[in-house]
């Protein structure tokens, strides 16, 4: 059985990982899977500690934690999670012990995918990323005209959410070459960064959410890896956008941080545009959350080279925010469920260092880019690595969130080729 010291709070807290964090993931324990609840280096078995008595009168069904995934827990509502965080916090701070039996290291647990959404749908929202992809070559060079009238949206594959350490496949699609039209395997592999939402309570069908409802509703957020082929996205996606180039693979992180969490970092957004009624909202709903992106080819892994940053920014740049993608979301009367995941759209600012996609680079002329190893990356190649970090710091408060980390690989030849 794990000790705990008299400083592992503070020590805790000096991860990221500390009390006023405590995100929420599932591993595979050897009685099965399991809730956990991550604090500093350790994870606390929530389904044992629950069948030892000590989260008697939260309102969360045993068997929701020892699922295999986080919908059933979600279900149970912001009332019951926020009973279970308070309950946690007070259970760490005056009654370590009771907690020592239930404690394992992070390190050495087996992560599952947290969530099996029924739904998936991934947001447009910041206008650095949407201004560069409009100057791209065969675009129009403007913005489309409902862009900053509301939060565009496409719905994309819930079964292809994937957890991180996941490899990723390099798709096959339909191209468009000087030649004719092949279907082969993708030659602009790119990733982007990205936060996603999780909700935690059902909505009845013809039910539209107001952006104040947030908090109500959405549980928590994680790093998204919404991976793309940008050849497949060019040819198939007018006019009712992208299909292949992104169903292959979405990636999020094992950890789920709560939205109480984020508390301390809301801040007023970069934009504050006019707006209808229904997209209203308080100041103060952005997040002061810093992103960063960084790529690991094959051979800097065999040279043991560390990972090479791309990409750092904050997600105050995002002009539409979780809260009015939410309303968004539900204002045609469209229902969601628990354990549905939206995803903000890359996020980008207008700084060169700023660009979370490989996309974007085109446009302002930064392809290809140097690694250290001494070869260079116009696209991702088979054995490339992509990690995806965040964390957020303000006055005493650190929350770091759980990292994504995917590698990718080629494609089996599993379907048959043609070209037209």
């Amino acid at each position: 059985m794990i000790k705990l010291s008299s400083n592992w709070l503070k020590e805790a807290e000096e991860t990221g990982f500390g009390i006023d964090h405590l995100p929420i993931g599932i591993a595979e324990l050897e009685r099965g899977p399991a809730l956990m609840i991550a604090v500093g280096q350790y994870a606390i078995n929530l389904a044992s500690l629950s069948a030892a008595g000590s989260l008697n009168g939260i309102n969360i069904p045993l068997a929701s934690l020892a699922s295999r995934n986080l919908n059933k827990f979600l279900s149970a509502g912001v009332k019951a999670h926020t009973k279970l965080r308070t309950t946690m916090q007070k259970l760490m701070s005056s009654d370590a012990k009771s907690v020592e039996p239930h404690l394992h290291k992070r390190t050495n647990l087996k992560m599952l995918c947290p969530l099996a959404p029924g739904d998936f749908v991934d947001f447009y929202s910041s206008l650095a990323h949407a201004e560069r992809c409009a100057r791209l070559p065969n675009n129009k060079h403007a913005l489309p005209d409902a862009w900053k009238s509301m939060p565009l949206a496409y719905h994309s594959r819930a079964g292809a959410i994937m957890p991180s350490g996941a490899d990723i496949r390099r798709p096959r699609g339909q191209v468009q070459t000087r030649s004719g039209i092949e279907f082969r395997p993708t030659r602009m592999l790119d990733f982007e960064m990205e936060l996603g939402f999780v909700v935690r309570q059902a909505t009845e069908h013809g039910q539209c959410l107001r952006t104040e409802e947030f908090a109500e509703y959405i549980f928590g957020v994680v790093l998204l890896n919404d991976w793309s082929a940008r050849d497949l996205q060019g040819f198939e996606a007018i006019p009712l956008g992208p299909f292949h180039s992104k169903s292959f693979a979405t990636q999020i992180a094992d950890w789920i941080t709560p939205i109480e969490a984020l508390e301390p970092f809301k801040c007023d957004k970069i934009y504050d545009p006019p707006v209808m009624s229904y997209l209203e909202e308080d100041k103060g709903n952005g997040y002061d959350l810093q992103l960063f992106a960084s790529i690991a080819s094959q051979k800097m892994k065999e040279m043991d080279q560390p990972p090479m940053q791309i990409a750092d920014c904050n997600f105050r740049e995002i002009y539409w925010s979780p809260s009015q993608q939410l309303a968004q979301l539900t204002a045609n009367g469209a229902p969601i469920n628990a354990g549905d995941l939206y995803g903000s759209g890359t996020v980008s600012g207008h700084l060169d260092s700023q660009i979370g996609c490989l996309l974007e680079r085109i446009d302002n002329k930064s392809l290809p880019i140097d690694l250290t190893d001494q070869t260079t990356r116009t696209w991702l190649q088979d054995g490339d690595q992509i990690g995806l970090d965040g964390m957020a710091r303000t006055n005493g408060h650190f929350v770091k969130l759980a990292g994504i980390e995917g590698s990718i690989v080629s494609t089996p030849d599993l379907c048959h080729g043609s070209k037209r």
